[in-house]
């Protein structure tokens, strides 16, 4: 793992949760869903005839748990990387790892919060990377 990949994990870690976010969200509407009528007469022994709502409330639940488990390590990883970027001497370097990595703003969020220019902010992020690599040498090969 590269001390990218290794800032960048938060983000990716982040992503998921939105996904399944957005998972839940969609069993919440289909347990509100009103099944159509069919009024034709046959018998099927295989049909589901529970209610909608109750397909879906297992799902949800779990889902809910799943997605509350997820904030907590989540947390758990901002808190350690954060640690990790800590370790850099330059305060503009962390500023910028920081709002990049942690707060998951956007280059030109992070421009604008810094009061400088975006590709400013980006030649503080590359000298902040190489001393971040620097610092961390050998530790993201054993992750």
């Amino acid at each position: 793992m590269t001390a990218k990949e290794y800032l960048e994990q938060v983000n990716r870690f982040n992503q998921q949760i939105v996904s399944k976010k957005a998972e839940l969200e969609s069993y919440r509407e289909l347990s509100m869903s009103i099944t159509g009528c069919d009024f034709k007469e046959h018998y099927n022994a295989t049909r589901n005839t529970d209610a909608p709502f109750e397909r879906y409330s297992n799902k949800i639940m779990d889902l809910e748990n799943e997605i509350s488990e997820d904030l907590i390590t989540l947390g758990n990883m901002k808190f350690e990387v954060g640690l990790e970027i800590d370790k850099l001497e330059c305060a503009n370097e962390r500023l910028v790892l920081r709002y990049r990595y942690l707060m998951l703003m956007t280059w030109g969020e992070v421009a604008k919060k810094l009061n400088y220019t975006k590709r400013w902010v980006l030649r503080i992020h590359d000298r902040a990377m190489f001393n971040f690599e620097k610092l961390e040498e050998g530790k993201f090969d054993e992750l």
